[in-house]
């Protein structure tokens, strides 16, 4: 029962035991004509693995940076909108509006500008309505970065109110939110 390739047996004739004994085949390695071993990686080919992996890395860290640059001006422009409101409504309780213009500091280099322009009316109404720009800017890393937030606001002239609702006894309200009331002096 010995496969004659790979053991080699022997038939001793005093008891008729057959001893096989398992013999080693081992392959030698396929030389090259220069003499060098075939098994493991080239030279060349370790300097091109390593080449992928260096080319994947910096990829990989380029994708990070720009992440990383784009939470930035994220948290930046919520800053900005957030300042911007917070100057709105301080500008929502202001009780002259003629066209104001105005410029200031919010610290942290963010920087605020606001105009109130007057809008253009068919008829004299007691209401008057106005435009509201408030532009924040900061600097940015090639330059100026700005947002504009703008909105409307009525403001109420109490002395004509009373005159173009005479029959209503004066009653009239400014309305709510970024609605205020103007008094003429």
């Amino acid at each position: 029962m010995c496969d004659q390739s790979s053991k080699t047996c022997e038939v001793r004739s005093a008891k008729c035991e057959v001893h096989c004994t398992v013999r080693s085949i081992s392959h030698p390695a396929p030389r090259t004509p220069h003499g060098f071993s075939q098994r493991g990686f080239t030279l060349l080919e370790v300097i091109i693995a390593l080449a992928i992996l260096g080319v994947s890395f910096a990829l990989a860290m380029e994708l990070l940076a720009n992440g990383v640059r784009s939470a930035k001006a994220s948290e930046e422009y919520t800053q900005a909108v957030l300042l911007a409101r917070q100057k709105i409504a301080e500008m929502a309780i202001t009780p002259s509006l003629e066209g104001s213009a105005e410029q200031g500091d919010f610290g942290g280099g963010f920087h605020w500008s606001s105009e109130v322009q007057p809008l253009p009316q068919e008829e004299d109404l007691p209401a008057r309505l106005y435009q509201v720009r408030v532009r924040v800017t900061w600097p940015g890393r090639r330059r100026e970065k700005s947002l504009d937030l703008y909105t409307m606001r009525m403001a109420v002239d109490e002395n004509l109110l009373g005159q173009t609702l005479s029959g209503q006894g004066g009653q009239g309200s400014g309305g709510g939110g970024l609605l205020g009331r103007q008094k003429k002096r």
